[in-house]
């Protein structure tokens, strides 16, 4: 069968076609795909050194400074060095943040090579047709530059919001001239909060590149529809439990802007429908 090579979600191969020569006589569901927790693990690790850059400098310069500026608290100098302490942290902690471009770009690159090949598997567990080599990983390239463009906005927004919360910190510490041990429990109070909060940022990147690539690797196939499997999360969209098990086309409007996985820490999956029933 001839393979159309086309843009973006377009048409590379009509896999209900190529079922049917084979005698397939029923619609199928594919089984979903869904990220795993060495793939979000992965992008957790490349947020944490913005954490663990803002702990050190905090220890090393932003809490002496401090310190000092409490024992002299009438000079100039201490509060202009504790300006100078946040701002080279800064600056460090941006370095941190310039370095995981590379990073995020061999993440994105190791969940398309994992969902590509989870793809080729669900075909042929539920048809019996091989597709590898009929879809190819340059068809994800924008779906990648996303991903990568997501993270680099989010690991920077991590650390610049612990720059203006420590910052608050010390200065709110310095006018209440605040005991440097309870500024330190501030601090790392702060610092646990981003990571925390980079812990649900992997998982919720992880399955927004995952949804893109379903909907990507479906539409080549010519699969319009897809089958709504709830995440069965504790705390969810009432309205995707709704859906569960309802079937929707790609291009339903309804559906639009709230497809699987695309809303914040949405944990649905699209699950394809290969319509072999004519």
């Amino acid at each position: 069968m001839a393979i159309e090579i086309t843009s973006r979600g377009n048409l590379r191969y009509n896999l209900a076609t190529m079922a049917r020569a084979t005698g397939l006589k029923k619609n199928v569901v594919l089984r979903p795909i869904d990220p795993t927790a060495a793939l979000v693990n992965d992008l957790y690790r490349e947020y944490v050194p913005v954490a663990r850059a803002w702990r050190d400098q905090s220890a090393t310069l932003i809490l002496p400074a401090y310190s000092a500026a409490l024992d002299r608290l009438t000079r100039d100098e201490e509060a202009d060095q504790i300006g100078a302490a946040l701002a080279q942290s800064d600056a460090h902690a941006g370095s941190v943040v310039a370095a995981k471009l590379i990073a995020f770009r061999q993440w994105a690159v190791r969940v398309e090579n994992w969902h590509r090949g989870r793809f080729e598997q669900a075909v042929a567990s539920a048809t019996g047709i091989k597709v590898q080599g009929v879809i190819l990983d340059q068809d994800a390239a924008e779906e990648l530059a996303l991903a990568v463009q997501r993270n680099t906005d989010l690991i920077r927004n991590v650390s610049d919001v612990m720059r203006q919360q420590i910052g608050q910190a010390v200065w709110q510490g310095i006018a209440a001239r605040t005991p440097r041990n309870e500024i330190a429990k501030q601090i790392n109070a702060v610092i646990d909060g981003q990571r925390a909060r980079a812990r649900r940022i992997a998982v919720d990147q992880a399955n927004k590149l995952s949804g893109a690539l379903d909907e990507l690797r479906q539409q080549q196939a010519g699969i319009d529809t897809f089958q709504w499997r709830h995440s069965r999360k504790l705390h969810y969209r009432p309205v995707h439990k709704t859906r569960n098990g309802k079937r929707y086309r790609w291009d339903d409007p309804a559906i639009r802007n709230d497809k699987p996985k695309m809303k914040p820490f949405c944990g649905c999956t699209a699950q394809a429908v290969v319509e072999i029933e004519q």
